[in-house]
């Protein structure tokens, strides 16, 4: 399994320090990382540190575009950026991109395509963005081919050292690019009853706990599996492992955005999942189930008996995050400030609608003292991903 960069890629850009096949440590260590401070956490230091990459990479592939080029893909080499960034920048011939996508990378055998540089290049293709507003997407044969493909995996016994950090890698891509890419061009007709038992089976043997995130599109095209999607996300939500809370949690994201005529409104089981493993303290990852609860007071999503007792648990959280009730080792001592930041987030989004609870302003205070940037930061901080 080739690895070109890890999960400190944002929008394409592969820092110089990306974990690569080569370097076990470094690989480890990102895992290691992520999962102290929680994946969404580090994706947003690597969002700020990418943008200072961005321009000068974008300046520089534009002078080169026609220099030093791949002499099968056509494009620029040895710029260390995900082939999906080049649909941002100009190009002499600017269709030329778009043919490397559709006329090689989605043409390659599907399992040559199962790595983690591939899935992040199809998704980034998928995934629009300021710059892009279109989606690439692989033509519906060649999607098939490469759901067929996924959900065709099977458990491994590792056999090397770093082989069981390479799997994780990649199972975290699985969901984003089946969510993003693959499902939405398939039609109702390809989620035969033996494809919908695999794409279950990924996630109940937790091969790729990620594919919870796609489980919304699933219900658009084959609404009979609705409460078997309902099961899955609320048992994901108050799951053991991050991997299945952060698939859960952008789970609720791309429900919410589904479009209205789907008929298929967020359950209130999910909703009330939410506050209760928030309420709970459920570990780990409550950060990200705190941002799930912002994302769904501000999409109107929270009735108002969750409402108060979302305000109830931000109350419990700022008494029991302080700092000096906290080990100073250990994971959870990692992730308080985040947790903390998240809590911050939330008081400053309660407070712009009006919401009105002393324990809103004792947050916002929090963001306005705290010692600690990261949580500082969070009242300026117009972060709506996760």
């Amino acid at each position: 399994m080739s690895l070109r960069s890890d999960d400190l890629d944002y929008d394409g850009v592969t820092e110089r320090y990306a974990a690569r096949s080569d370097d076990t440590f470094a690989d480890l260590l990102h895992v290691e990382l992520g999962d102290a401070v929680g994946d969404r956490h580090h994706e947003l230091r690597a969002k700020r540190q990418a943008r200072k990459v961005r321009s000068a990479a974008r300046n520089n592939c534009s002078l080169n575009f026609a220099a030093q080029q791949d002499p099968r893909t056509h494009l620029p080499a040895g710029t260390n950026l995900l082939a999906h960034v080049f649909l941002h920048l100009h190009a002499p011939d600017p269709n030329v991109v778009k043919r490397y996508f559709t006329n090689i990378l989605f043409k390659t055998p599907a399992k040559e395509l199962l790595n983690e540089t591939a899935l992040k290049t199809i998704n980034g293709a998928a995934t629009p963005t300021k710059r892009r507003l279109e989606a690439l997407r692989p033509p519906r044969e060649d999607a098939l081919r490469i759901f067929d493909a996924i959900l065709a995996l099977q458990p491994t016994q590792a056999t090397f050292p770093d082989s069981d950090v390479m799997r994780r890698l990649v199972a975290r891509q699985i969901g984003p690019v089946l969510a993003n890419a693959i499902m939405p061009v398939l039609n109702p007709t390809d989620y035969t009853s033996e494809r919908v038992e695999q794409l279950f089976r990924l996630i109940e043997a937790g091969l790729a706990p990620s594919v919870i995130r796609a489980l919304p599109v699933l219900i658009r095209d084959s609404p009979d599996c609705e409460e078997r999607v309902i099961r899955t996300i609320r048992r994901a939500l108050v799951g053991r492992t991050r991997d299945e809370i952060n698939g859960a949690v952008t789970a609720v994201d791309n429900w919410l955005s589904l479009p209205e005529d789907t008929n298929h409104p967020l359950p209130h089981r999910i909703v009330e999942q939410v506050v209760a493993a928030i309420a709970n303290r459920r570990e780990p990852n409550l950060g990200s189930l705190i941002w799930c609860a912002r994302r769904l007071w501000s999409a109107g999503a929270l009735p108002p008996e969750q409402r108060s007792s979302l305000i109830e648990a931000l109350r419990d959280l700022f008494d029991e995050t302080k700092y000096d009730r906290t080990k100073r080792t250990g994971q959870q001592a990692i992730a308080l400030s985040m947790i903390r930041a998240d809590c911050v987030r939330l008081a400053k989004h309660l407070a712009s609608v009006g919401a009105i609870d002393s324990v809103i302003g004792d947050w916002i205070e929090v963001g306005r003292n705290d010692p600690l940037p990261e949580v500082r930061w969070a009242l300026v901080d117009d972060d709506t991903t996760h």
